[in-house]
């Protein structure tokens, strides 16, 4: 049974990645969201075949601009962030539906993995790069 959390990213020409991210977490969200910013790619065709509500706005040189939006259009109580190029790590995926069911936690950092051309690069041994990506969907918390 999928945690009832909202996937939310922004993409733009992502074709070539997306389809495997989001066969990826379909099992384990209750839904996604994206902003496709108007790729000229199959990225939002391919968003579509699972599922995704899908929000085409004009590409911005920054997509975190898209943040606040995008957390308006969820409806589950918690918030996923998530990378169209990333992989979850399955223990990390099965862990979502524990992780909110914690009344006492607003929010969880997980390390990003990092991949280029299907390879994962090893900058976590020198750089690790743990981000907040698992949110509670309250309005106290705000992407400006």
């Amino acid at each position: 049974m999928p945690a009832k959390i909202s996937a939310l990213s922004f993409i733009f020409n992502e074709a070539h990645v997306i389809e495997v991210a989001l066969q990826q977490l379909r099992p384990y969200v209750e839904e996604i969201i994206i902003v496709d910013q108007q790729s000229p790619d199959d990225t939002a065709d391919i968003a579509r075949k699972y599922d995704v509500k899908v929000h085409t706005r004009p590409r911005l040189i920054c997509g975190d601009g898209y943040r606040e939006f995008l957390r308006h259009q969820a409806t589950q109580p918690w918030i996923l962030w998530f990378y169209p190029d990333e992989r979850w790590p399955e223990t990390t995926l099965k862990s979502f539906e524990k992780l909110t069911q914690q009344d006492d936690k607003v929010a969880y950092g997980f390390m990003r993995h990092e991949f280029m051309d299907g390879v994962e690069l090893p900058f976590e041994r020198y750089y690790p790069n743990y981000q907040t990506r698992l949110i509670r969907n309250i309005p106290e918390i705000q992407y400006p």
